[in-house]
């Protein structure tokens, strides 16, 4: 399991956007919040020109497109040499029940750390309409021993209204659907010290959203990537080697 506490991304463009939509709002808290291609562009760069030097990891939340091709820089303003990538991901996929593909929530990029600042460049296209991104983020990946136990808990939350009409039928208005995991952690350690640092940590970021990794080597790697709010954390420390935090991940829109 790993989480990136804190954003590193201090420059952020894209060569494309709405005017009301613009490359900054990536950076911002709320993921449906997007970045959106002007009017009529379907391929487009997004420019992280500046990530902190501790960065080592990279997220983007709630994208809409068809793939993306990512590469990471040793030196900011897409300087310096290629230190990951170009990697293609695919962002819509076939699925068994489906007829059209379904669209992927998140990209995670894990690469070395240069020792310096450095850049990003990720290229996304969308077939017959404008691709978006509602979240980038890169920074330090915080990497736990273990992943949540078996098995994990999934929950949703849906935010439609159902409201009762006179005649009995019901009015309906969708919302939007969001995801909730449930989960529990067993850290093994005597003393606990990885246990009260998962504490530390819950501290310094509560209440706000992260990205989360939920199950390091799972696949396909999308189903267990959110990025949401810690909460409901119930912490057990154990007399001899394991100790248990429950907690829940709701989903930040």
């Amino acid at each position: 399991m790993q989480i990136i506490p804190e954003n590193l991304i201090t420059v952020i463009s894209a060569d494309s956007e709405d005017a009301e939509f613009p490359a900054t709002n990536m950076l911002l808290a709320h993921s449906r919040e997007t970045w959106i291609a002007d009017t009529g562009v379907y391929s487009a760069l997004v420019l992280l020109a500046t990530i902190g030097a501790a960065a080592n990891g990279l997220f983007f939340w709630y994208l809409l497109g068809d793939s993306a091709t990512i590469t990471i820089y040793d030196d900011v303003s897409l300087g310096g040499s290629i230190i990951y990538g170009p990697a293609a991901v695919d962002l819509a996929i076939t699925d068994s029940y489906y007829t059209n593909d379904v669209q992927i929530p998140g990209v995670w990029v894990e690469y070395t750390n240069p020792g310096t600042a450095h850049s990003a460049k990720i290229e996304i296209t969308r077939s017959g309409a404008e691709p978006e991104i509602g979240m980038a983020w890169a920074g330090k990946r915080w990497e736990i021993s273990q992943n949540p136990l078996y098995g994990l808990g999934r929950d949703y939350k849906d935010h439609a209204i159902a409201f009762d009409l006179g005649n009995g039928y019901e009015y309906l208005y969708g919302r939007n659907v969001q995801k909730v995991w449930p989960l529990s952690l067993e850290l093994r350690g005597n003393p606990p010290t990885e246990f009260f640092t998962f504490l530390e940590m819950m501290e310094r970021i509560a209440p706000n959203p992260v990205p989360v990794l939920l199950a390091d080597n799972a696949t396909p790697q999308y189903r267990y990537l959110i990025y949401g709010r810690v909460i409901n954390v119930k912490p057990t420390q154990a007399k001899h080697n394991k100790s248990t935090i429950s907690f829940t991940l709701k989903e930040y829109l």
